[in-house]
């Protein structure tokens, strides 16, 4: 978490895997008939991090 904090890349591989995730999630509630209220809150949370995530500059993934 620290290095993700400190102001490191993001893989490109990891972006579309986040926002993949994030779609899923929100086609899931759709599917499942959540509350409006519940869709609009995950929607406005979603996007921010969403706009963050794909803001982060791309990098490479690091062999472990």
């Amino acid at each position: 978490m620290a290095q993700f904090l400190g102001g490191r890349s993001i893989a490109p591989k990891y972006k579309v895997i986040a926002i993949g995730a994030m779609l899923v999630t929100v086609v899931s509630a759709l599917v499942l008939g959540a509350p409006q209220k519940v869709i609009i809150i995950q929607l406005v949370c979603i996007s921010l991090v969403a706009i963050y995530i794909v803001t982060r500059p791309s990098g490479r993934v690091d062999a472990d």
